[in-house]
């Protein structure tokens, strides 16, 4: 393969989310109504909806700029990060497709699952693309800043989203 080749591209730690993009197309009609896409985006502050639209579109955009590479030691503990943490993704996305409304579901906790857990992945993914493919000024962390940052915005979106659907607030302010 050529070290300037487009299929480096494709052959990079953004190979990686590809069945976590895949997943969210096929499974986001199997959610909660109130993870649908129409509910979802309703009525949320500009500030946070494109927060987390730019942070979303660095995160997915920039493992395909890393060279997939498991190396060091360093890079082996990233994929097994990356791993278990998107087997604790899907498993918070499947609780709440299969079991709606279970306490777990219906608790912050559990319905800001899938908002929080990618975390996980996506740090595994920070510590194994250690570099891009081009000599330019980036250090690992960035990658990283920039995931805690989405994760930050998703979850905020997605505690609106859980107030709006799931807490009740009677006449005298407190939740019901």
């Amino acid at each position: 393969m050529s070290e300037t080749g487009l299929l480096r591209y494709l052959l990079s730690c953004g190979l990686l989310t590809m069945p976590i993009l895949v997943w969210n197309v096929v499974f986001t009609s199997f959610l909660p109504p109130a993870l649908g896409s129409k509910e979802f985006s309703r009525d949320i502050p500009p500030f946070v909806a494109y927060g987390e639209n730019i942070l979303r579109t660095a995160i997915f955009v920039l493992p395909f700029l890393m060279p997939l590479d498991v190396s060091t030691i360093t890079q082996r503990r990233g994929l097994f990060l990356f791993a278990v943490g998107t087997v604790i993704y899907f498993l918070a996305w499947v609780a709440l497709m299969i079991f709606p409304q279970s306490r777990w579901s219906t608790s912050r906790m559990g319905f800001l699952a899938p908002a929080y857990t990618p975390l996980i992945w996506l740090t595994g993914l920070g510590i194994m693309g250690r570099r891009l493919f081009w000599p330019w000024p980036y250090r690992w962390w960035v990658y990283i800043a920039l995931a805690i940052g989405f994760v930050a915005f998703h979850v905020t979106h997605a505690g609106i989203v859980y107030a709006r659907n799931y807490l009740r607030i009677s006449a005298g302010g407190a939740a019901d």
